[in-house]
């Protein structure tokens, strides 16, 4: 279904139907020697990374895996923690 965006038309693709999330895991999860996940991912016409993320959600709803958090601190602790700048001459003056 097009959108518009920016004054063009823009084609916003619909998410992949929940099975078919879960047969591609399973086919790549099940994949023989030598056959890689961008493979699969290509059989399947998904991006390859998309493939790695279905299995990673996959693993964390099992529970064989677990959630990892981004332990970065957010933009709001950044902004928060940054230090008060020190005075010094600046374009010609002298800041305090």
């Amino acid at each position: 279904m097009p959108c518009r965006a920016g004054g063009k038309d823009v084609a916003v693709p619909k998410p992949y139907p929940e099975e078919f999330r879960e047969d591609v895991v399973r086919v790549a999860r099940n994949r023989g020697p030598g056959v890689t996940v961008e493979q699969v991912a290509t059989d399947f016409a998904v991006h390859p990374m998309t493939l790695w993320k279905w299995m990673r959600r996959a693993d964390i709803d099992e529970g064989t895996k677990p959630v990892v958090r981004d332990r970065r601190p957010s933009a709001a602790a950044r902004t928060k923690r940054q230090p008060e700048p020190l005075g010094g001459w600046l374009g010609g003056a002298w800041l305090t």
